[in-house]
């Protein structure tokens, strides 16, 4: 069990971070013109770190830490899990999407983070969705017991934790991390054109 001064700054640093985390993203959304990721985002960490914080008041220990309450963090911790999973994953699509349709850059650019209806199945079906299998199971399995940790979480059986923050994110991130190499494979054979094409005006305007 990590030392209660330890658990002090933790909670300080959560809160400190919790904050910067809302100074930076607002100025992100209004440097793109578009305030619903920032806004969602945020959501999201302020449900988890604020659901983190105040553990302290039970010292940070789970076993201290009534039922009823380390249920609600555990779920907490997962939705909001999946919804910072849902924001990021629409906001890597989105930006993967632009490259593969070839938009320039600029003001068209500054459109491309712009809410669309299709962002509600990563937002919204898929929090709402993951939300519900991992409450099934953790509940079927009683798996939410105290462990030596910060915060409480499926800890018996351990395989229902990779239903909440620990492996269901990986049901967008995957498709998301493919659709980036692939629009970096783009980007890169686009930049490969140009170079060959500034070439071939160079040598053009020599003779």
């Amino acid at each position: 069990m990590l030392p209660y001064s330890l658990k002090v700054v933790w909670f300080v640093l959560s809160v400190l971070g919790l904050f910067s985390c809302w100074v930076t993203l607002l100025a992100f959304g209004r440097a793109v013109g578009a305030y619903w990721g920032p806004l969602c985002y945020c959501f999201g960490c302020t449900l988890m770190q604020v659901i983190f914080c105040i553990g302290l008041a039970w010292r940070m220990d789970p076993h201290l830490m009534p039922r009823k309450f380390c249920l609600a963090q555990t779920f907490i911790i997962g939705t909001a899990t999946y919804i910072l999973t849902g924001v990021a994953s629409a906001f890597s699509a989105a930006t993967s999407l632009a490259v593969l349709r070839s938009r320039v850059s600029g003001h068209e650019g500054q459109t491309v983070l712009r809410w669309r209806p299709a962002f509600l199945f990563p937002i919204v079906v898929y929090p709402a969705v993951a939300t519900v299998i991992h409450v099934t199971l953790a509940l079927k399995f009683d798996a939410i017991q105290p462990t030596d940790d910060l915060h409480c979480d499926s800890s018996r059986p351990e395989w229902v934790r990779f239903f909440g923050y620990a492996g269901m994110p990986f049901v967008l991130s995957a498709p998301c991390f493919l659709l980036s190499i692939k629009s970096l494979m783009v980007l890169y054979k686009t930049n490969q054109f140009l170079k060959g094409a500034r070439s071939l005006e160079y040598s053009g305007s020599t003779f």
